[in-house]
């Protein structure tokens, strides 16, 4: 096992843990850095579109399921255990993320096809719903 694997699964030195304030913090900066990194793709230029008249929620709280991001009723999330894992594996804090912002293109670029994937899921709910089809 190589170093950065053993140091994301160790127990989280000051400030590699979320509270409250980080959870915002993170998702504000993932949600302009993710648009921003698909920005001039086919799919971020449709997204885009789609965000100018949906609003797009992201957040960053805790899950149950082994997945890194979910679309649930109109909002992305990511799961903080991942984001906890990057930045363990790097020896940096989640502060990082908004002090360093090559480290926060790499997180960005590690979640945008996850969070393209989760916005399509995201269209088909919003396109579910104007046709009056009933979601989960």
């Amino acid at each position: 096992m190589n170093s950065a694997a053993v140091k994301s699964q160790a127990p989280p030195k000051p400030g590699q843990a979320f509270n409250d304030a980080r959870r915002k913090r993170v998702a504000e900066l993932l949600q302009t850095s993710i648009m921003r990194e698909i920005a001039g793709t086919w799919s971020g230029d449709e997204l885009k579109e789609f965000y100018s008249k949906v609003p797009l929620k992201i957040s960053v709280g805790a899950t149950e399921i082994a997945a890194i991001a979910w679309y649930w009723q109109g909002k992305m999330s990511f799961n903080e255990k991942s984001i906890e894992e990057f930045v363990k594996a790097r020896g940096r804090g989640l502060d990082d993320l908004s002090r360093d912002p090559a480290l926060l293109k790499e997180l960005t670029r590690e979640v945008a096809s996850i969070f393209v994937h989760e916005a399509k899921h995201h269209q088909q709910d919003v396109w579910a719903q104007a046709q009056g089809i009933p979601s989960n």
